[in-house]
């Protein structure tokens, strides 16, 4: 077993539990749908925190090159899935008895700490990006992720239902941009 299949296994193992998380909580809100009031903000940050999941899964691959490994590089990226975890069972109550009436109440009461999640996620992938991938502090891709950051806090400080909604499209349109430039499609 090489050093990236031994490190890999734990971070796989944190993203796994991540998605089965977040997955349970899709279906839990899918059969409480007929007593909850239904929010579409929290089912959204739901879906983009799914794909950031993945996403991250799908890039740990091409951490298969980086020759050496050290600690930090694997408590950094334990930290990442780890966040993501956290994230994916804040967004949504996780048992249907902790299900509330209406799902805005949650969002912000609750929820809106998972998308607080995202951009502690995104100060720490920056972290990655120059600590194992060499990505200057200003580098675009860093760049693109204190975006995401501002993104988030707007989301996060704010009460205002429409600035919520917005920045919460423009987290979308930002991932989807993310996923078109910088995530490999084959390696």
């Amino acid at each position: 077993m090489t050093h990236f299949e031994f490190l890999t296994v734990a971070i796989s193992f944190v993203l796994g539990l991540a998605v089965t998380v977040l997955l349970t909580s899709l279906l839990t809100a899918f059969r409480a749908r007929r007593t909850t009031r239904m929010h579409w903000l929290p089912l959204t940050w739901a879906c983009y925190i799914l794909v950031i999941q993945f996403d991250v899964w799908w890039e740990v691959y091409g951490l298969v090159s980086m020759q050496s490994w050290t600690a930090g590089a694997f408590v950094l990226l334990l930290l990442i899935a780890l966040l993501l975890f956290l994230a994916g069972g804040l967004v949504l109550p996780v048992r249907s008895a902790d299900y509330p009436s209406d799902f805005d109440e949650y969002f912000q009461q609750d929820g809106r700490w998972a998308v607080a999640v995202v951009a502690v996620f995104q100060a720490a992938a920056m972290l990655a990006n120059t600590a194992l991938f060499d990505i200057e502090v200003f580098g675009f891709m860093n760049i693109w992720n204190a975006l995401a950051i501002a993104i988030t806090v707007v989301v996060v400080a704010t009460k205002r239902r429409l600035l919520q909604g917005a920045a919460t499209v423009a987290f979308g349109v930002w991932l989807v941009a993310y996923i078109w430039i910088f995530v490999p499609g084959t390696y």
